[in-house]
């Protein structure tokens, strides 16, 4: 426990939700699970997609838990969303609490998300071009050219693919334009709009940009939107509309049950079955994803395990296990496909997440200890010129 103690978030324990990163724990996870089969299959020569069209099958499961990426989106959109509508909402009936907050300062929330999300980022990304210069996959020109792109979070927008550095990136440049847009989103949807009206408005928003993204996929494709949060948004909106119910509704959310504990499972798997389909599949999922993201809050057993200690501490490091998990897992799995020794894949697949998680989950933790959770003291910057200055006071005496 003490180890989980040190590696706990540097919050504000007021506003430190562990539902939220217990969450965060089933995104990862399911997200690696994914990840290790392409990386392990490629290093075999085994089509790691295999199965993925026969319903029930270790296929169908293992090639969509990318999915955990929207729900990625769901809790950035929670997070995010949070001190605008508490700003918002303040002042409506609707809200119990009448502790008055200050309208959240536009530059210090975008200075907070540079100095809290940037450094980590440079120092992986940094890291990843530095091992393909060696691994010498690409022409250099053209390798600088992919790592300036990453860098600036427009891979995607550039060259209309993964950057080749480290492809889960992509997610972080749709993350990114999510927070360009959500001081003025929250205020559209609660200042503009009358604050009863909010849930309807978020319903709209996520419907038409379902149909947009159905009916523009080709414009889409073609202007290398279709990582872009105009196809991505929807899912942000989950988490907003779980954040107002979160505020409004915060009776609602602590009475526990095991009627949901079953919703909440039954939710997941329908995750699965809906995931990456058109539109009315987009529908099912997003619906699904807000039931299991109130699941998790009300469920008896559910709420109990995403609250645990462990699970919310090790969803709590997903940036810097997201960061590194799948270019580690390549590198990794070139010398752990030697364990191939069963005559099924899938019995040597789990050996590998015997294996292979580990490794990188320690790996995970050193980076998160030493180079993100520093990041999480908002003061930081203030800290470390302060220590450079006395440092450069000390040898001039």
């Amino acid at each position: 426990m003490a180890i989980l103690d040190r590696l706990s978030r540097a919050t504000n324990s007021r506003h430190f939700i562990p539902e939220v990163d217990g969450f965060r724990f089933f995104s990862i996870v399911i997200v690696m699970l994914m990840h290790l089969n392409v990386c392990f299959g490629r290093t075999l020569g085994y089509d790691y997609l295999t199965g993925q069209n026969i319903f029930g099958s270790f296929g169908y499961f293992i090639t969509r838990g990318g999915l955990g990426v929207q729900v990625f989106f769901a809790i950035s959109g929670f997070i995010v969303s949070m001190p605008f509508l508490r700003y918002y909402l303040q002042q409506s009936d609707s809200i119990p609490c009448r502790t008055l907050v200050a309208k959240p300062s536009l530059g210090g929330y975008f200075l907070r998300r540079l100095t809290r999300l940037q450094p980590p980022f440079i120092i992986a990304i940094t890291f990843f071009f530095i091992v393909h210069i060696f691994l010498k996959q690409m022409p250099m020109n053209e390798l600088w050219k992919h790592y300036a792109a990453t860098m600036i979070y427009s891979h995607c927008f550039i060259y209309g693919q993964w950057s080749p550095i480290n492809p889960v990136t992509w997610s972080l440049e749709t993350e990114v334009q999510f927070y360009i847009i959500a001081p003025f989103l929250c205020a559209f949807i609660f200042s503009y709009c009358k604050k009863r009206y909010s849930p309807a408005v978020i319903c709209t928003i996520s419907i038409g940009a379902m149909l947009c993204a159905y009916f523009l996929r080709d414009g889409y494709e073609a202007l290398h939107l279709t990582s872009s949060i105009f196809q991505q948004i929807q899912f942000f909106l989950v988490g907003v509309l779980v954040a107002f119910i979160y505020l409004t509704n915060p009776e609602f959310l602590r009475k526990k049950s095991i009627y949901y504990d079953m919703l909440g499972i039954a939710s997941m798997l329908m995750l699965f079955y809906f995931a990456f389909g058109r539109f009315i599949s987009d529908v099912g999922f997003i619906l699904f994803l807000f039931l299991l993201f109130i699941s998790i809050f009300k469920g008896k057993y559910l709420n109990k395990f995403f609250t645990s200690k462990f699970v919310y501490t090790v969803g709590g490091m997903c940036y810097s296990i997201y960061l590194l998990h799948y270019p580690s897992f390549y590198l990794i799995c070139k010398l752990t496909r030697h364990l191939a020794v069963f005559n099924s894949y899938v019995a040597n697949y789990f050996v590998q997440v015997i294996v292979v998680f580990p490794i990188v989950l320690v790996i995970s933790t050193l980076f998160y200890y030493y180079i993100e959770r520093p990041c999480m003291d908002k003061n930081w910057p203030k800290k470390l010129a302060a220590k450079w200055a006395g440092l450069v006071s000390y040898k001039k005496a």
